[in-house]
């Protein structure tokens, strides 16, 4: 298949108190147009770098990324985020923090049908009963909800999802692996999924991206899934390659080990651990930058 999104020798370099530090060095990967991705690799590794460079929310210090054969050089529209925490703006309905996107990205649709769009999200994500409701009064896995309809209702070409269900309960997870699933089917969406868990990369991935630990984190091993979509939980797991397939990453991930000392320095003192590594005007991860994503 053709490749609809290229990343081409990607890099990210940090400062550290002794030398300047490769994050991220020489990353290669083509994704096709509707395909789904999962990037795996220990904590740490530089996962987030990369979808925040896809993103547009961080430089890129070596390489280019190309969508749809556009070299892409900041955020927009064609590319959206379900980030690692829901990152609602707390002074809105979750109806509200929906609608924010919706009405940058369709705003010479009417305003019927800019309502429409946002009802039919949050239906789709199974919270037609709390639009107006606010974050605040909602469990955790209710704003995770909320952070997939917002990203999914500006109808990007690629969705970048950074681990949003790491911190949920084992049932809220599997639970919301469906919904984006389901999304992600209906939409035929492009998506790149960055994750640590080996089942949750193999139950939504067409494709398995096993990246190296850093410094200079690159592509490793990559795996096809044989699970064909719309797939159920119960054909994933009883497939006869399934138990293979699983402890091939598990080996993979274990073979990583941690970040080094140096690395894990960089990332404390760059805060690589949220969104928008770098000075303080390019971190998205706040509420503020959240607003400010959604209206690139």
């Amino acid at each position: 298949m053709q490749s609809y999104v290229e990343l081409f020798n990607l890099g990210k370099t940090y400062p550290t108190r002794e030398r300047p530090l490769d994050a991220v060095r020489g990353f290669d990967l083509r994704i096709a147009r509707g395909e789904i991705v999962a990037l795996i690799g220990p904590s740490g590794c530089g996962k987030s770098t990369v979808l925040a460079m896809v993103a547009g929310l961080t430089e890129t210090s070596d390489g280019s990324i190309g969508v749809g054969n556009r070299e892409i050089s900041g955020p927009g529209p064609d590319r959206s985020v379900v980030f690692q925490t829901p990152s609602l703006l707390p002074w809105m309905s979750a109806y509200d923090n929906v609608m924010l996107g919706v009405e940058q990205v369709f705003h010479n649709s009417t305003a019927e049908q800019r309502r429409q769009i946002v009802r039919d999200h949050l239906a789709q994500v199974g919270l037609t009963h709390v639009g107006h409701t606010m974050p605040s009064e909602l469990s955790e896995g209710m704003q995770q909800r909320v952070g997939i309809a917002r990203a999914c209702a500006v109808a990007p070409r690629v969705l970048l999802v950074d681990e949003p269900f790491d911190m949920l309960d084992f049932q809220t997870r599997m639970d919301l692996q469906d919904v984006l699933l389901r999304i992600l089917e209906r939409a035929k969406m492009t998506a790149l999924v960055a994750t640590h868990d080996a089942d949750e990369a193999l139950y939504v991935a067409d494709r398995v991206v096993m990246m190296t630990s850093g410094p200079e984190a690159h592509v490793g091993d990559v795996v096809a899934t044989p699970f064909s979509r719309p797939r159920t939980r119960a054909d994933v797991l009883g497939h006869p390659a399934y138990p293979e397939l699983r402890g091939r990453l598990i080996d993979s991930l274990d073979a990583q080990g941690p970040p080094s000392a140096e690395l894990d320095e960089s990332r404390a003192r760059t805060d690589e651990g949220v969104w928008g590594a770098g000075p303080a005007e390019d971190r998205h991860f706040k509420t503020e930058g959240v607003a400010s994503h959604l209206a690139s």
